[in-house]
């Protein structure tokens, strides 16, 4: 048994280099974050035979090392880390978990760029030997929450504020203000499941302090940290936090003493949310006069499968120097089509999706392009953009104007999306020069898909498309859209399956689908809602359609955001079926004629546009409806034509579904 325990792991010959190197990064937390680094470039599956397999050097500072991993991943990593440390003290090497955290506070120090959605704030530490230890964080209030630390340690007193007073775009801060600078971006990290820059040993005594801020020490802070805006820039200012969801900025932007008033409070919530998704805003008039300004403004909004055009007008007052919004209204509001005024900024983007050969190559490349720099992360990728302006607050929140073109390189994947045809061409010619990249397929898609894609949403590009298709996936008009996490606690998220879970079976390869229903309103009966898929460090969550698998995933996250990593939606092709296997069909013989009830169960019970906004139960009750039904059916055999000559395997067949609404 011990020789082949020894065989799983990486010989000591191979680490020995790497254990050298952590060795000598123990010493400070500057080298510690240097080291948390390191162990962030070794791919997630082979992180634990990496542990394990560096317990093998009895070295004091390994176990330091271990205990800083602790820190970092949790549960992730506790059976592994455990082991290591289990070896080293059964080595009598000492285990004790050393104290990352030394010296009281000095002073704080943050950038007045609260209104760019990012702060930087450098947090000095006095040492007992006089010094200070200096501790950097760059964060930004959305998706990318506490986005990268780093430390400086024995810094002089003198040389920390000489630097300081080199730079004209920062402000003294309290500890609570930065404390609650830092709670505040890694609330983006748990709502968005994305995980901080590396350095929890660092930032969890922030995470741990009192920083109860009163909404006037709140929008003091913001004050602060914040430039003078122009009507113009403030409006702009608030589409952009809009899109973050940023809401404690956009609140910082309106009267103090209107908020107050309950009625004026419920319209800025109504405006917060517009009950959709801010694809689109920005100023687009303004008028002054003194102390009063008027700014009109247009937004475009997705909700529900529906694109919403807005114009809003924005009433503002100068209080001390500063512009804040006394009231907002709405002016118009309809659903977008493809014509009319507002229609050219919305429709009509041209899009090339390539096969990545050589990733590194292509990023290299990519840099001798002018103002080419990182729009943000996105889930297994990052999202690039050229862009040809330099102050989006002249223009607003825009999606695509103003840029020449957005890339988004995932795994093998590489999609360019621009409005002007020839940038993207001169893009082509240059990405495929050196053979680093393979054209796929062109497209041209509206607005709305490229939003879906830039915002990270779903894993391929193949997979937005299906995500955007008004017919469904299914010739029923049915889509099974999934949720795909990477797991951080398997324990508690399998704690919360256990829990809203109705049925579960157990899959090969120790994995688990679990079933869950509801009950409906108006008959009573068990209708489908979710499936769950949980293998050992990832898992699915799939539903049908794209309303119904959000609803889902927000009462399945609740409280465990911590516990998982979004990484996208895909499309699910052969849906609720998908599980069934020949090996699984053989061990539970009974469950393919469970999934075709609870899949036309749903189906029945679900509104259909195709029958008009009803579902195919309420359509059976009168002949508008039967007649629909049939031009359905009618539809569904053609479509099912097609299948089968593309060798599409089918579960359900036109029988089942007429006998299922009794025609």
């Amino acid at each position: 048994m011990k020789s082949r325990s020894n065989n799983k792991l990486i010989p000591r010959s191979l680490l020995k280099s790497l254990a050298g190197d952590i060795k000598h990064l123990m010493d400070s937390n500057e080298g510690r974050l240097f080291a948390l680094e390191m162990m962030e470039e070794i791919p997630r599956d082979f992180r634990s035979l990496v542990i394990e397999s560096l317990s093998g050097f009895h070295e004091k500072e390994l176990a330091v090392f271990f205990h800083l991993l602790q820190q970092e991943y949790g549960a992730e990593l506790e059976r592994p880390i455990s082991r290591a440390l289990g070896k080293l003290r059964m080595a009598g090497v000492p285990v004790t978990c050393p104290a990352f955290f030394r010296g009281r506070f000095y002073r704080a120090y943050a950038t007045k760029t609260r209104h760019l959605g990012q702060v930087t704030v450098d947090i000095a530490w006095e040492t007992p030997h006089g010094s200070l230890d200096v501790e950097c964080f760059f964060l930004t209030f959305g998706p990318e929450g506490i986005h990268s630390i780093f430390a400086l340690s024995d810094v002089a007193a003198s040389d920390f504020e000489n630097d300081r007073r080199k730079l004209t775009n920062v402000v003294d801060i309290s500890l609570k203000e930065a404390a609650f600078l830092i709670q505040q971006s890694y609330h983006f990290n748990l709502r968005h499941m994305t995980r901080p820059g590396p350095g929890r040993f660092l930032f969890h005594k922030y995470l741990d302090m009192s920083s109860d801020l009163t909404e006037a020490e709140v929008r003091e802070l913001f004050d602060k940290l914040s430039e003078l805006l122009s009507p113009q820039q403030l409006v702009n200012s608030f589409f952009i936090a809009l899109r973050r969801q940023d809401h404690a900025y956009v609140k910082a932007l309106f009267d103090e003493e209107k908020l107050l008033r309950p009625d004026f409070a419920g319209q800025v919530e109504s405006v917060l949310n517009l009950g959709q998704t801010l694809v689109e805003g920005h100023a687009a008039g303004v008028k002054t006069s003194g102390r009063y300004a008027v700014v009109k403004a247009r937004c475009i909004t997705l909700g529900d499968e529906e694109v919403g055009y807005r114009e809003l007008s924005f009433y503002l007052k100068k209080f001390r120097g500063k512009w804040f919004v006394s009231d907002v209204c709405h002016q118009l509001f309809e659903i977008a089509s493809t014509s009319g005024d507002h229609a050219p900024s919305f429709f009509k983007i041209h899009c090339y999706v390539y096969e990545v050969l050589d990733v590194d190559e292509l990023l290299s490349t990519l840099e001798v392009l002018d103002n080419i720099e990182e729009a943000g992360e996105i889930a297994g990728g990052i999202h690039l953009r050229i862009a040809h302006h330099e102050d989006e607050y002249s223009c607003g929140g825009f999606l695509l104007p103003g840029v020449w073109a957005d890339l988004v390189i995932k795994g093998d994947e590489m999609v360019v999306m621009g409005k002007d045809l020839r940038t993207l061409e001169a893009l082509h010619q240059l990405v495929t020069r050196e053979h680093q990249v393979v054209l796929s397929s062109r497209h041209e898609i509206s607005t709305l898909t490229a939003y879906r894609y830039l915002a990270g949403q779903y894993l391929s590009f193949d997979d937005v498309l299906a995500g955007g298709k008004q017919d469904g996936v299914f010739e029923d008009g049915m889509k099974f859209v999934s949720a795909r996490y990477l797991v951080r606690d398997r324990n508690r998220v399998l704690a919360k399956l256990q829990n809203i879970a109705n049925q579960q079976y157990d899959l090969p390869g120790n994995c688990q689908v679990f079933y869950q229903y509801r009950k409906s309103p108006d008959t009573g009966a068990e209708i489908f809602l979710a499936e769950y898929v949980f293998g050992n460090s990832w898992m699915t969550v799939s539903a049908y359609g794209d309303k119904e698998v959000s609803a889902v995933r927000e009462y399945f996250e609740h409280g465990i955001q911590d516990c998982l990593q979004f990484e996208g939606l895909e499309i699910k092709e052969e849906g609720i079926f998908e599980v069934l296997t020949r090996e699984i069909k053989a061990q539970y013989p009974n469950l393919e004629a469970r999934l075709k009830k609870a899949y036309l169960d749903k189906w029945y019970f679900s509104k259909s546009k195709e029958l008009g906004g009803l579902s195919p139960a309420q359509a059976r009750e009168s002949e508008e409806g039967q007649r629909r039904l049939w031009e359905m059916f009618k539809d569904m055999n053609q479509r099912r034509k097609s299948c089968i000559r593309q060798r599409v395997k089918r579960y359900l067949n036109l029988k089942e579904y007429l006998e299922r609404v009794y025609l």
